[in-house]
This record gives structure tokens, C-alpha cells and sequence, in this order.
């Protein structure tokens, strides 16, 4: 496992430090793909990035110019929004990074080790760990030693995978090349069944093989039989081999050709893997994309944006799944939750800051979402109850995915109106 230097790591805190000193937390998210914690910071108006990379194959921190929000925030670390960070620092002669706060007791303490990991404590000096054995550290920042490291991980698994492939592929054509050579036997096989033929009157079920002459040759012949099948059956199976592979022959040699093709491919990739140097180099060769793609998977959002009439963000659920998420892990406890009530449908949030109320207008436009992503869709003249809560008088219930318990709601009775929701739509931020 590649390791940041201590005193890299220590230089490296004291700068973030320099940065981040009366800092405002804004908002958190966790990128479970990428294992990445970020927090977003305001200090005089202007935002600051902070990425923890928990990757155990390379973990360290730094600061980031831009990031696309995706993730969401960690239950655990919800209450350390709009703290105020007061520093950064290394503990002594450990791979342990402390962030302490100027308005909270406590500090949030990230372990850069084997498994990294990040916890609450309320003592400035956690346990200590011993370091871990460093290697020699020739780049300018911790941020280029992390895209290198990650570069060089990437490089390696797909060189792996290069090599994988290639011997998948040499091997394919191999078994082909066997195959074609078999088919040079064909007028042997022929003549066997043409003997059979003429010594049918030897033959019968049971016989693993017969002696028979061969006029061809003037020679005795063994030929070896099945004992589960009759004097015919002995006989179509010979003839029906020699077919088989005189059809085969072609094919097979365009298989070949094939397979040599892939693997010509193949060997130029290999050629320009060798030769790619950085992350960006990476990315433009056939694996890098597939990479990228992952990465642009795993940062999809798990919910519709849309904007009320007032300037406020509703969020819907895009699937069961993704209402467990947005529900449990995304909304905050002042923020609005609907659902309509006792039909199948998207779990819908109206955000909103403590204390805050919302106007009627945006509790009608969320109300009408919640039943456009339903079952309510399928019947749109019908009268249908909308339920609408708290986030935090929503709870799980049980293990069921997206399923949930409320209290002290209110519910109200909608009909679908396409107007609104047609006015909505133009207003929806795409993912």
C-alpha cells in the first residue's frame, strides 16, 4: 500500500490549515464508489473544497478546485454542518489527520491506514497509531501523488486484464487451429463408414469395435464403435462426422482470422498501455472509457429536481431503491416529505432550513409530483389522499427497501392536475 510521507502529510495540514481556518461547513457528502469524503466550505463568500480519500489502496487528504456533488451525506457527520473548523493537524509521529472546530467540542478524526476510517472523539490526541513504513515521495503535492497512485493502480489492473484476454484469445485459437487440422481426416473418417457399410452383415449392438478388410489397401482395419448404437446408427455416425467437418472447414478458418484480428488488436493496446504516462492519457484508451463510464454510473443522482413556483427545490425518488436513499440518507429533519397515501409511488422531499415554513403554492406542486410518480398516474380523474410529514417523523420500517413508518402527518385530497405538472417539467434540473 502506498504511503504518504509523515512529514508530507504534516506540511500538507498546515497548509489546509492556512485555508480552511474559520471555515464554514455547508455541506458533506460521502462518494461510496470512489470512497471519497468531501466537504464543501464557505469562508468570506467564497467555497473551498475538502477531499478525504478512503481508499484503502491509497488514502490521504487535500484540497480540491472543483467537484460535482454526488453521494450523500453521512447520518454520523450531519451534526458537524456549519461547524467551523479551527485546524488541521497530524498527530504526532502517526498517519492520523485531527480537524478540530471552533463552535464543537468534540474533532473529527481520519485514520489514513490499511483500513482508513474517520470517527468523533472527544480528546484532541485519539490513540496513537504507529506509522506506517513510507516510500520516497517525488511529487510536488499530495494530490498529484494520489492521481498517480490511482493511475498507476488502473494501469496495472488493466495491463492484468491485457494479458488475461491474450491468452483467453491465443488459447480460442489453438482449440480452432486443432480443430482445422482434425478436418484433414475427413476422407479417412468416409472410408471408414464406407467399410462399415459393406460389412454390415458383420455388425451388432453391443461391439466397441470390428476388424475388417480394407480393399483399398489390400489391409486389415480396426475400427472402433459404439456399443449403445445399432449397425445403421454405427454407420450415419461416421458419415455424419465426415459432413460435419467438411462444413466446418471454412468457418473455422474465418474463427482463425478472427481471432487474429482481436489478438492484433489486443497487442496494440498493449503498446500504447506501455507507453501511457498520466490519468488523462489513461482515459482515452478503450478500458479508460469503460472506467469513466463506471465512475459516471456511480455518480448517478438518486432523485428528480425540480423547482416550485417559489424558488424551492423538490426532490422525487426514482425508485424504491433510490427513495431509501433519498429519504434516509439525503433528507434533513426540517425538510418536507410527501408520499401519496396507500397506493405504490416516489418518495418526494421539499427542502427547507430550520424553522422554516413553506407557502401553499409549493406544498400543491409537491403534492401533485407525488401523485404524477405514482400509481395515481394511471387514473388521473380519480380524488387521491397525499401525506405529507417531517422528514424527521420518518422512520424505516423493518428491512423492507424504501418502505417507511410516519407520524404526525396531515393528508390532503388532490386530482392530478396536467397543467402543473406540465409547468414543473420546464423547470426540472437535469441530472
Amino acid at each position: 500500500m502506498p504511503v504518504v510521507p509523515l512529514s508530507i502529510l504534516q506540511n500538507s495540514c498546515f497548509d489546509l490549515t492556512k485555508t480552511f481556518h474559520n471555515s464554514t461547513i455547508d455541506r458533506i457528502f460521502y462518494d461510496s464508489s470512489q470512497k471519497d469524503l468531501v466537504i464543501f466550505c464557505v469562508n468570506k463568500g467564497k467555497h473551498k473544497i475538502l477531499r478525504f480519500i478512503l481508499d484503502a489502496r491509497f488514502p490521504c487528504l487535500f484540497e480540491e478546485r472543483t467537484c460535482k456533488e454526488t453521494g450523500f451525506c453521512p447520518q454520523e457527520l450531519k451534526p458537524i454542518v456549519q461547524a467551523v473548523i479551527k485546524d488541521i493537524y497530524v498527530q504526532e509521529s502517526s498517519h492520523t489527520v485531527v480537524v478540530r472546530f471552533c463552535n464543537i467540542s468534540y474533532c473529527l478524526v481520519f485514520e489514513l491506514f490499511k483500513n482508513p476510517r474517520y470517527y468523533f472523539s472527544e480528546i484532541e490526541k485519539p490513540k496513537w497509531k504507529s506509522p506506517l513504513k513510507e516510500e520516497p515521495f517525488d511529487f510536488e503535492n499530495i494530490k498529484i501523488w494520489h492521481e498517480f497512485q490511482k493511475f498507476s493502480f488502473l494501469k496495472k489492473k488493466a495491463t492484468e486484464n491485457l494479458q488475461k484476454q491474450m491468452m483467453k484469445l491465443e488459447k480460442q485459437k489453438n482449440n480452432l487451429i486443432q480443430q482445422l487440422k482434425d478436418t484433414n481426416q475427413i476422407e479417412d473418417i468416409r472410408l471408414r463408414g464406407e467399410l462399415l457399410k459393406v460389412n454390415f452383415c458383420l455388425l451388432k449392438k453391443g461391439l466397441s469395435q470390428i476388424e475388417v478388410f480394407n480393399y483399398y489397401d489390400n489391409n486389415d482395419i480396426v475400427i472402433d464403435l459404439d456399443p449403445q448404437l445399432s449397425p445403421k446408427e454405427q454407420i450415419d455416425s461416421y458419415f455424419r462426422k465426415a459432413k460435419k467437418m467438411k462444413l466446418a472447414k471454412e468457418p473455422l478458418k474465418k474463427a482463425i482470422l478472427k481471432l487474429d484480428d482481436k489478438i492484433h488488436t489486443l497487442t496494440l493496446l498493449q503498446e500504447k498501455l506501455a507507453t501511457c504516462q498520466d490519468l488523462r492519457a489513461f482515459d482515452l484508451l478503450p478500458f479508460g472509457q469503460v472506467e469513466k463510464t463506471k465512475r459516471l454510473e456511480n455518480e448517478r443522482v438518486p432523485y428528480h429536481t425540480f423547482i416550485s413556483s417559489s424558488n424551492k427545490h423538490i426532490l422525487v425518488g426514482k425508485s424504491q431503491k433510490d427513495n431509501d436513499v433519498l429519504s434516509f440518507q439525503i433528507a434533513r429533519g426540517n425538510d418536507y416529505w410527501l408520499h401519496a397515501k396507500n397506493i405504490g409511488g416516489s418518495h418526494v422531499i421539499i427542502r427547507c432550513k430550520k424553522n422554516e415554513s413553506i407557502d401553499q403554492k409549493t406544498l400543491s406542486e409537491a403534492m401533485q409530483l407525488a401523485l404524477y410518480f405514482s400509481k395515481a398516474r394511471s387514473d388521473p380523474t380519480a380524488k387521491y389522499e397525499v401525506i405529507v410529514t417531517l422528514k424527521k417523523y420518518v422512520r424505516r420500517a423493518g428491512n423492507i427497501v424504501g418502505k417507511a413508518q410516519i407520524s404526525q402527518e396531515k393528508a390532503y385530497q388532490q386530482t392530478l392536475d396536467p397543467n402543473t405538472i406540465s409547468e414543473l417539467k420546464k423547470r426540472s434540473i437535469k441530472d
